[in-house]
């Protein structure tokens, strides 16, 4: 059975029990996490919250990166934003970052209870659904969305990934994966995912450049795992 969540909220009710998830927060969350790791990070910490990432760091010999946002905006005293162009190599090359954000690292936390978590972004949802298309599993699928609302950019590469899964003989899905396949296959990504409130808003904010890095679908970066709370590359 194939099932997309619209939101992280949503997740938190979900049962992920015995289950394979995949976590998908386009703008910006799992885009930069992908491109961390790409681009050399040791690791990632997913936490919910700002004062756990300032604990962790507090506590930790090897001073962390930490990274992150607000409502879109850099949080007082990190390292970092959520903008995937700031994780250059020279930034985060050998380095464990503590992340948290308004929604992704929500989404996250609420899969924990998943047997297996993916983290997704259009820059390397090839190399996960090469692992998960053989998954004898249920397949979780879940939007991480903006503040309690689905995202259409997180509904398209859900729909990337049913749609391939769908391809492999995965016919068995919920109502709301047929209809984010429906949604994949209608048309352009980017100009799809340029009606959708959350792209609006970035773009007024003067990250224009983030969307486009986010919207990319012509890389093949490396499959993220996550395994309690890390994110590293999948072995």
């Amino acid at each position: 059975m194939i099932d997309v969540i619209a939101t992280a909220a949503q997740a938190t009710q979900y049962n992920f029990s015995g289950k394979v998830a995949i976590v998908i927060d386009i703008l910006r969350a799992t885009t930069v996490m992908t491109i961390a790791i790409h681009n050399g990070a040791k690791s990632i910490t997913a936490v919910r919250t700002p004062e756990e990432a300032f604990k962790i760091k507090e506590q930790s010999a090897d001073k962390p990166l930490l990274g992150g946002e607000r409502n879109a905006d850099k949080i007082e005293g990190f390292d970092l934003d959520n903008s995937p162009l700031k994780y250059t190599p020279e930034m985060v090359a050998n380095r464990h970052i503590v992340m948290t954000t308004t929604n992704g690292t929500q989404a996250i936390a609420a899969c924990a209870k998943a047997e297996k978590v993916y983290i997704a972004s259009f820059l390397n949802i090839n190399n996960i659904i090469t692992l998960i298309n053989t998954a004898t599993t249920d397949i979780a699928i879940v939007c991480a969305g903006t503040n309690g609302k689905f995202c259409i950019e997180d509904g398209l590469c859900a729909g990337l990934v049913v749609e391939h899964l769908y391809q492999c003989g995965h016919t068995e899905m919920s109502d709301f994966a047929h209809a984010m396949r429906m949604l994949y296959l209608s048309g352009n990504v980017r100009q799809i995912a340029s009606v959708g409130e959350h792209y609006a808003r970035l773009n007024r904010k003067g990250y224009a450049a983030d969307i486009d890095v986010c919207l990319d679908t012509t890389h093949n970066y490396e499959a993220l795992v996550c395994e309690g709370g890390k994110i590293t590359f999948q072995q």
